[in-house]
């Protein structure tokens, strides 16, 4: 099982992707308030951590797609300072983004070969 859950939300917490949706569902998505784009926000609880990825509000595709790069690198150093070994993400689409846009970006295939 993996020891951190990374899903992506808008800046006022609204769940973006399937891993989102489903933690929303069942009551684990963690509140949040006052995010900044593309800058993680990591809650434990019990033994494992949940990062949320704020990187959507009302903004064209190209500049999501900025914020999701950015997102995915803070994904990455944050996963390094926790010393987690693997990460839980979901695929699928992430807000306007398709996932083939998502599985792509540059940080996402170094997130893929680490964890």
């Amino acid at each position: 099982m993996h020891k951190a859950q990374a899903y992506f939300t808008t800046v006022s917490g609204i769940p973006l992707d399937i891993g989102a949706k489903e933690l929303a569902d069942n009551g684990k998505q963690q509140a949040i308030s006052e995010a900044t784009f593309g800058k993680v926000r990591v809650t434990k609880k019990n033994k494992r951590y949940y990062i949320t990825l704020p990187v959507k509000e009302r903004l064209s595709v190209s500049t999501q797609l900025k914020i999701l790069d950015e997102a995915l690198h803070f994904l990455f150093d944050a996963a390094l300072k926790l010393q987690l070994e693997t990460i839980a993400i979901s695929r699928g689409s992430v807000g306007d983004v398709l996932w083939a846009n998502v599985k792509s970006n540059r940080f996402y295939r170094v997130v893929k070969q680490k964890f």
